[in-house]
């Protein structure tokens, strides 16, 4: 059995610049890298600063520690970004990510590493660690999880009328609702608001099978536990593919086929939501009615964002 570790790490912006962690980061806002030493696990890649929690030691104080002693800085504020667990074939790394709100000092690579600011849309580009890659793929969208949770006619509606307002501001997952295959006037009204909202850089996935998003045009496919459980890989030709998972059983099944993130159930007990976060290898979504406590409450079990039932205006969010 591989050793099991825990990393914080942390997204550093310049001092003053992060107001409100729970908005995605402007693309061209500076966010700090650091590069892995020769003679170190994965060396020569790009990641964000941090390391391992010892024994004993809460992960905000790792997290203080760790940007001490590597970059010469002082933590004030972070606050949970995200989390997922990565299985390496040396060790299984839970990776707590943390963004940095408030700090002092001027970043050096202590341990002789090198560092660089580099804007935030390119950093997908570089040579990151798996785990790390992992998480950048959402890391452009706000943590609002937009599902149907209403019919699909009142779900269209609420949808148009946000956007009618001007309050995206930042892209969106939309999770379109499965129609019934004889509703031609439906799936018309999808298609053209899927292929409309595509095209303002959100991001709209289909509940149902994946032939059903095909022909929606839909980029992305939202698979049920059910349809989740049949597959034998991932599907194909999707830039996003999501699950729901309600217990370990389906999260094995989103993880062995590599969804890039799933949404949880509320009603669940706190620490049976914080077991699947522990052991999922992708973002995470809780349902929620509320939208900004939920969110917070979500990123302290170490979720990504909050599945919302129906269309909130969130103004900026």
């Amino acid at each position: 059995m591989s050793q099991r570790v825990v990393v914080v790490a942390a997204v550093i912006t310049p001092a003053g610049l992060a107001t409100d962690a729970s908005m995605p980061i402007q693309a061209d806002a500076p966010v700090l890298l650091s590069q892995r030493r020769q003679g170190k696990h994965l060396a020569g890649y790009w990641e964000f600063p941090g390391g391992q929690v010892d024994a004993g030691e809460s992960e905000q104080a790792a997290l203080s520690r760790e940007l001490q002693e590597e970059l010469g800085i002082r933590v004030h504020t972070s606050t949970p970004w995200c989390s997922l667990t990565h299985h390496y074939p040396e060790k299984t790394v839970m990776l707590k990510l943390y963004r940095v709100l408030s700090w002092s000092g001027v970043p050096i690579g202590v341990e002789g590493q090198a560092i660089e600011w580099v804007p935030w849309k390119d950093v997908p580009s570089r040579r990151m660690p798996p785990a790390d890659v992992a998480l950048l793929k959402l890391f452009g969208f706000s943590p609002y999880y937009y599902c149907a949770m209403v019919s699909p006619d009142l779900f269209e509606k609420k949808v148009v009328a946000l956007a009618g307002k001007g309050s995206a501001h930042w892209p969106w997952l939309i999770q379109y609702p499965k129609i019934e295959c004889s509703d031609d006037r439906m799936a018309d009204r999808h298609r053209s608001h899927i292929r409309e909202f595509q095209s303002m850089g959100h991001a709209c996935l289909y509940e149902g099978l994946p032939q059903e998003a095909s022909a929606l045009g839909a980029q992305g496919v939202h698979l049920s536990a059910a349809l989740l459980a049949r597959l034998a890989e991932r599907p194909t030709d999707f830039s996003l593919v999501a699950a729901s998972c309600h217990d370990q059983t389906t999260l094995r099944s989103a993880n062995r086929l590599g969804v890039d993130f799933v949404v949880i159930p509320s009603h669940l007990s706190a620490a049976k939501i914080q077991a699947l976060i522990n052991n999922a290898e992708m973002p995470v979504f809780v349902i929620s009615n509320q939208t900004q406590d939920g969110l917070y409450w979500s990123r302290d079990l170490g979720g990504f964002g909050v599945a919302v039932g129906c269309v909130h205006d969130q103004g900026s969010h």
